[in-house]
C-alpha cells in the first residue's frame, strides 16, 4: 500500500513538473528568457475542444427494481420487497466537444447489477399453497389421491446480471481560474442496456438450520381430517414431505432471468482535476434509471404444478429430496412480478484523455510570475511550489532507498507425500483455529515438490486437515505459542491410498454412554467422512459399530448396529446418496485390544469404516 501511494504521488508530480516545464520553457523562448513575468500562451490546454477518450470505472448500489405482487388466498396472502446490493461498471467512450463546454459522449461499457427479492406469505389459518391433485401408490391396492401443498416462509432469491451499456451524452465541462487546472463536468443522456449470458437467478439457503424457507405437505382428498406431514399423521417423509432451510443446496433452484433490452436515462457530475497537458481526473458520481420494462412475459407461476411428486416418481431425479421434482421459475420470470427496471447509483473514478493535436486557448494571455532553480535562500518562491519540491526530494530518497523487506515472524511449512512412494501429491491444505472454529488459511500444495508454506498465520492451537483425491484424509494438531522471536513450523505429512477393504477408525466419532445419541463434537468427523465420500464419487462403505464386553451380547450388537446406522443417517441427510452405504453393529465380536483393562476397553468401543468398493 505504501509503495503504492508513492507511485501514484510520483506520477502526480511528475505530470505537473512537466506541465510547468514545458509553461516555462514556451514563455521564456516567446519573451526572451524575462526572468520577472511572461505570458501564458500555452497555459489552458485543459479547456480543449475537439475529439477525448474517457475510461472509468464505477461501483454503487442499484440493482432489478420490482414490486411482489399480492398473492391472495383463503386466509392468507403474500408481500415481498426488494434490496439494492453492491454493483459495478466500468466503460470506455469517445467525446467530441464543439467548444470549450459543449460536446457528445457515446462509448461501450459494462455494468453488473445484483438485487435480494424477499417473498414472505402469511399463512395464519395454517392454509397453504396448492400444486394440484396427486396419486399416493406406494401402497397398492390401497392408492389414494391427495392435494399437494406448498408454502413459502422467510424465502430469499438473488438476482444477478451483466449488461453492455451504449450511452449516448450530452456533456457539458467548465475549467475556473486563470491556470485552469481545476472544474467539473456533467453530463446527461440515456443508454441502451443489453442483457448477456450470466442474467441469472437462484435461490438463497437459510443462514441457519431453524431457518425453515419451503414446506411441502398434502392432503387426502377422500379423508380430509388425515393431513400429510401434519402433527400425529405418520412419518411420510419417504412421500417428499416436509421443510427444508436449503432449497439451492438441496434443489439447485436456479435459472436464467427472462429479460429484454433496457433504454436508460442516464446523468453524471464531477470533477475535474488536471494531470497534465493531455489528460484530467474525473471524480464524481453517476445515475442511472431504466424506463422501459424489461421482463419478458408475466403468465409463469411462481411454483408450477409436478406431473408426479413423491420420491422416485421421476426416474432421473437423484436427489429425491423434499420439493424435487416441483418446478420452480423465479421471482421476475413468474407472475409474481409485473414490471422490472434497472436503476444504479454509485461513485466514478476516471481518465478524460485529449486525442489528436493539442489545440491552444486563444484567450488573452494572463501573466505568470516564471521562477528560477530551487534555493534555500530564496523566500519568494510560492508556497505550494517550495512544497512540491520538496516533496519531489522527500520522494526521490524514499526510492533509492527501498525499503528491506521483513520476514515473516511465524511460518507454517511442509511437504504432502503418498506414504508408500514418497512421491509428492498435489492436495488441499486446511488450517483451522481450534478455539474459534474459523479457517485461517487454506492452499493447494505444489504439484512438483508437494511443498506448502503459510505465513500469515498469529499464535494460537491449530487442526491441519488434508485433503487428495485417491487418499484417506489426514488430520493432525499443532500449537504455535506467543514469542517474541521467528518461530518455523515444519510438518511432513503421509497419506495413504484408498484400497478396497481399508478400515479406518472414526477416532473423534461419540455418543451418549449407552445410547446411539451423536455427541456434537462428533460432527467434525462426520464432515470429513462426508468430504471423503463427495471427493471420490465411485467409493462405498460400510460403517460399523463396536463395544466391549460388558453386558449381554445381545445388547451389545442392538446398541453397535444402532450407533452405526446413526452415522449412516447423518451422511443421508448430508447429501450422500444411501445405496454408497451399509451400516452393522459387530457388538464384542471384533476386539482391536484385550477387554482385561479400562485402556482396551475404551479402544474396543469405536466406530469404523471400511472401503467395500473404490
Amino acid at each position: 500500500m505504501k509503495r503504492l501511494v508513492l507511485t501514484i504521488a510520483m506520477l502526480m508530480l511528475f505530470f505537473t513538473t512537466v506541465g510547468q516545464e514545458n509553461s516555462s520553457s514556451g514563455n521564456q523562448e516567446n519573451n526572451q528568457g524575462s526572468a520577472s513575468s511572461v505570458s501564458q500562451e500555452n497555459g489552458s490546454f485543459v479547456g480543449l475542444k475537439g475529439s477525448f477518450l474517457t475510461i472509468a470505472g464505477g461501483i454503487g448500489g442499484g440493482g432489478f427494481q420490482y414490486k411482489l405482487k399480492e398473492y391472495t388466498l383463503t386466509g392468507a396472502g403474500s408481500d415481498g420487497i426488494n434490496k439494492d446490493k453492491l454493483g459495478w461498471n466500468a466503460k470506455i467512450g469517445y467525446s467530441y466537444y464543439f467548444d470549450y463546454h459543449w460536446g457528445l459522449h457515446t462509448g461501450v461499457g459494462m455494468a453488473y447489477y445484483r438485487t435480494i427479492g424477499e417473498y414472505k406469505e402469511d399463512f395464519s389459518n395454517n392454509v397453504f399453497r396448492f400444486l394440484g391433485n396427486q396419486i399416493d401408490d406406494d401402497d397398492p391396492p390401497n392408492i389414494k389421491d391427495y392435494q399437494l401443498r406448498v408454502r413459502l416462509q422467510n424465502w430469499q432469491e438473488e438476482q444477478k446480471g451483466y449488461f453492455i451499456e451504449v450511452p449516448l451524452m450530452l456533456m457539458f465541462k467548465h475549467k475556473f481560474g486563470e491556470t485552469k487546472k481545476h472544474g467539473f463536468y456533467i453530463g446527461l443522456g440515456a443508454k441502451l442496456q443489453i442483457p448477456i449470458i450470466k442474467t441469472v437467478y437462484t435461490v438463497l439457503d437459510g443462514e441457519k438450520s431453524t431457518d425453515k424457507r419451503l414446506n411441502v405437505s398434502g392432503r387426502y382428498i377422500d379423508d380430509p381430517t388425515l393431513e400429510l406431514g401434519a402433527i400425529g399423521a405418520p412419518d411420510l417423509s419417504q412421500h417428499g414431505f416436509g421443510s427444508i432451510h436449503n432449497p439451492w443446496n438441496t434443489l439447485g433452484w436456479e435459472g436464467d432471468l427472462n429479460l429484454k433490452m433496457s433504454i436508460a436515462g442516464t446523468a453524471e457530475i464531477g470533477f475535474l482535476i488536471w494531470l497534465g497537458k493531455r489528460v484530467d481526473l474525473m471524480l464524481g458520481g453517476f445515475f442511472d434509471y431504466g424506463f422501459n420494462n424489461i421482463k419478458k412475459g408475466n403468465d409463469a407461476p411462481l411454483l408450477e404444478p409436478p406431473v408426479q411428486y413423491h420420491p422416485g416418481a421421476n426416474p432421473d431425479d437423484k436427489k429425491e429430496n423434499v420439493g424435487a421434482g416441483i418446478p420452480y421459475n423465479g421471482m421476475i420470470n413468474s407472475d409474481r412480478t409485473e414490471k422490472v427496471n434497472l436503476m444504479a447509483y454509485g461513485g466514478r473514478v476516471g481518465l478524460h484523455i485529449k486525442l489528436g493535436k493539442l489545440t491552444e486557448d486563444k484567450k488573452e494571455p494572463t501573466p505568470l510570475p516564471v521562477f528560477p532553480e530551487y534555493d534555500d535562500d530564496d523566500a519568494d518562491l510560492d508556497s505550494l511550489e517550495r512544497l512540491l519540491m520538496e516533496m519531489r526530494a522527500l520522494l526521490q530518497a524514499l526510492l533509492e532507498e527501498p525499503e528491506p523487506e521483513e520476514e515473516p515472524m511465524i511460518v507454517v511449512q511442509g511437504s504432502i507425500l503418498d506414504s508408500k512412494t514418497r512421491e509428492p501429491l498435489s492436495a488441499i491444505i486446511e488450517i483451522t483455529n481450534v478455539r474459534t472454529g474459523k479457517l485461517a488459511a487454506i492452499t493447494r500444495t505444489d504439484s512438483i515438490t508437494g511443498q506448502y508454506k503459510f505465513t500469515d498465520i498469529e499464535p494460537g492451537n491449530y487442526m491441519v486437515d488434508i485433503r487428495k483425491e485417491g487418499y484417506l484424509y489426514y488430520t493432525d494438531q499443532f500449537m504455535i505459542p506467543i514469542s517474541d522471536e521467528r518461530q518455523v513450523v515444519d510438518k511432513l505429512a503421509l497419506l495413504d491410498k484408498i484400497t478396497k477393504n481399508t478400515v479406518i477408525i472414526l477416532k473423534i466419532i461419540f455418543f451418549d454412554t449407552g445410547k446411539s445419541t451423536l455427541k456434537p463434537e462428533s460432527m467434525s468427523e462426520i464432515d470429513r467422512v462426508y468430504q471423503l465420500m463427495i471427493d471420490n464419487p465411485t467409493m462405498e462403505i460400510e460403517i460399523s459399530g463396536h463395544t466391549d464386553n460388558q453386558g449381554s451380547a445381545a445388547l451389545n450388537k442392538n446398541l453397535s448396529a444402532a450407533r452405526a446406522n446413526v452415522v449412516v443417517q447423518t451422511l443421508i441427510k448430508k447429501g450422500i446418496e444411501p445405496s454408497r452405504m451399509t451400516s452393522a453393529g459387530y457388538g464384542f465380536d471384533k476386539p482391536v485390544a484385550p477387554n482385561t483393562t479400562a485402556d482396551g476397553r475404551a479402544q474396543n468401543r469405536r466406530t469404523e469404516f471400511k472401503v467395500t468398493e473404490m
